[in-house]
């Protein structure tokens, strides 16, 4: 009975890290929206001391990131105040500004921008334009929207030179971009985009930098550093990261569970198997002189081997069809951290117990063999 739960519980384990296994190979293959590597971050705070003034701010983004796209290697230069694929942030309420003020809305996802944001992380324009220095601030206000907003407030319309109710104002709209998920489960929101240049009187936004770049890392934050201190020599270049390394954050969960799980079920794996080979192993001692008179009076060895293998079969047929059903309510458990994989994949749990059957014969053959290896007479005289 020890056994047959050994191989149940190794069971439920191996089925669970097969699922996680395959929610981790869905979540490095899905569509985020951007193009992450070669993409490097970093922050640069502006104490409101110095920089009290909006005008003040933009313009050090600007003189900012055109020494940084200088430099040698840089494709693009851009800023944003929330880095993509880490989650919601500044969720406001977003009405059309051509319908009465109180009709439904959406809650769209704010992002300020400066510099050309879109082409560093490879969002594609889909319709009309992205912002140029004519969106400055004595321009009226503009914005660029993502496609699912469109879906949403403009099924069946040309958004382009509508305006939308958001922050207070009615922004018109210039363009319309890809979608960009919320979190690396690939979760579409609507996107509203605001220039930093007509936005930065709104408050003093953190903006991260983000330099589409190739080549050494290092090499280029110490050029980032003195084009920096050449500016403003108080300011301080922090947290530099890479945006694939940002975005494979999100999925540091799932990798950890993944771990955890798959660690059990080899651990389980191992149990039950040694489990199914000690007991085999008692079995053939007790039966040694049952094996030595069947060999004496003339039973192939084969025929003994499958004997026990065929013992060790039972147990392990046993715990994988109980292992199966206590599967099938385990997984549920598992729902919130799968992503498109069933908990009920068939291809897991008949993956999962063939590995399971293997480990049996192999845990079985091993006592099997030792029996048909003992001298016949011998076992017969004890």
């Amino acid at each position: 009975m020890l056994v047959v739960c050994q191989v149940a519980l190794a069971l439920v384990l191996l089925i669970g890290a097969g699922l996680l296994l395959r929610t981790f190979e869905r979540l490095r293959s899905v569509d985020l929206g951007v193009r992450a590597s070669q993409v490097m971050t970093f922050a640069v705070n502006l104490p409101m001391g110095r920089y009290g003034d909006p005008e003040q701010r933009a313009r050090f983004h600007r003189d900012f990131q055109a020494r940084l796209a200088a430099l040698p290697g840089v494709r693009a230069a851009a800023a944003i105040s929330r880095l993509p694929v880490t989650g919601t942030y500044h969720s406001w309420l977003v009405r059309r500004g051509d319908l009465p003020p109180n009709t439904r809305g959406v809650q769209g996802q704010q992002r300020v921008i400066e510099g050309p944001y879109f082409k560093a992380v490879g969002i594609p324009l889909r319709r009309g334009r992205m912002f140029g220095p004519e969106d400055d601030a004595g321009a009226p206000r503009r914005v660029v929207v993502s496609q699912e907003l469109v879906r949403q407030l403009f099924p069946s319309e040309d958004p382009i030179g509508k305006t939308l109710r958001v922050a207070g104002g009615q922004p018109e709209i210039i363009g319309v971009v890809g979608d960009v998920a919320l979190g690396p489960r690939a979760a579409v929101r609507p996107y509203v985009y605001h220039s930093h240049s007509q936005f930065a009187g709104d408050r003093n936004w953190a903006l991260t930098q983000v330099v589409a770049r190739e080549g050494d890392p290092s090499s280029f934050l110490s050029d980032a550093r003195r084009e920096l201190s050449q500016i403003d020599p108080s300011l301080v270049l922090y947290e530099p990261k890479m945006l694939e390394d940002v975005i494979g954050a999100g999925v540091a969960q799932e990798r950890f569970a993944l771990l955890l799980v798959a660690s059990f079920a080899l651990l389980a794996l191992v149990l039950a198997a040694v489990g199914i080979y000690g007991v085999l192993s008692y079995s053939v001692s007790r039966r040694s002189r049952e094996m030595g008179i069947r060999m004496a009076l003339g039973a192939p060895a084969g025929s003994v081997r499958a004997l026990v293998v065929r013992d060790g079969g039972r147990l392990a047929a046993l715990g994988i069809v109980l292992g199966c059903g206590g599967a099938f309510g385990a997984t549920r458990a598992l729902r919130s951290v799968l992503f498109e994989v069933s908990a009920t994949e068939p291809l897991v749990f008949v993956s999962a117990a063939a590995v399971l059957g293997l480990a049996a014969v192999a845990a079985s053959w091993i006592p099997a063999r030792a029996a048909t290896r003992a001298d016949p007479l011998q076992a017969v005289r004890e």
